[in-house]
């Protein structure tokens, strides 16, 4: 008896020293652990795209370099298109639009080649917004756009406001535009049909929503910065 009294005592000693040895332990990796997670923070705030911007836009203007003759001879809409990405970028970058960094975290696609070459397919929320601040700016108006989207039979809405402080918010100076989104791809005004299907139905349920309310619009946007490469 008295044997296993002390062959218990062994036993709870090795068991305490085992959870003193587990909690120091514990208390010398916990500072690794978090000096690494601040590690992993920093080297997330590095990859975040707002510091990303200048790579973006040597990108930009290096695909703009080589597809100059193409751009040139782009009609309206795919110019727009061009204006559009070149006006997110740079308000992304040079004047750090914090909303457009959370936009661009949100949907993390600028279509920038496809855009340069003409090849566009449908447009993402980048494009979106950067093309409704380009246009608030020439037209001198507010534009508030809703976008229906259905996708899988269910249906949300999509909200886009020329950003804040943009433009002063007059109610008499404000276009309300509202057209459809289906699976993500296809932009409609009321029909399916009555936007083409090249990859930039998306602008042309704008250019001919804004013609609904302002006929001449496109008499008021200035083309020649299409081809200017971005600093």
């Amino acid at each position: 008896m008295h044997f296993n009294k002390k062959k218990i005592s062994i036993y709870l000693c090795i068991f305490l020293f085992i959870i003193f040895f587990l909690i120091f332990i514990a208390k010398e990796i916990s500072p690794i652990n978090i000096c690494c997670n601040h590690n992993n923070k920093e080297e997330e705030k590095e990859d975040t795209p707002y510091l990303k911007g200048d790579s973006f836009i040597n990108e930009y203007n290096k695909n703009l370099k080589q597809n100059l003759s193409k751009i040139n001879s782009f009609d309206f809409i795919k110019k727009l298109a061009v204006l559009g990405l070149k006006n997110f970028i740079k308000g992304w970058k040079k004047t750090q639009i914090e909303s457009y960094c959370n936009i661009f975290i949100a949907d993390p696609e600028l279509f920038m080649v496809e855009v340069l070459k003409g090849k566009l397919k449908t447009a993402s929320t980048p494009l979106i917004y950067g093309t409704i601040d380009f246009i608030s700016e020439q037209i001198k108006k507010n534009i508030s756009l809703t976008i229906h989207r259905i996708k899988d039979s269910s249906k949300n809405d999509l909200s886009v406001k020329t950003r804040e402080n943009l433009l002063p918010s007059k109610i008499d100076q404000i276009v309300m535009i509202e057209f459809f989104n289906k699976d993500d791809i296809h932009f409609f005004i009321k029909d399916y049909n009555d936007t083409q299907g090249d990859g930039y139905c998306f602008f042309h349920a704008l250019d001919e929503s804004l013609k609904q309310q302002i006929p001449k619009w496109r008499d008021k946007i200035i083309l020649d910065d299409v081809t200017s490469v971005l600093n």
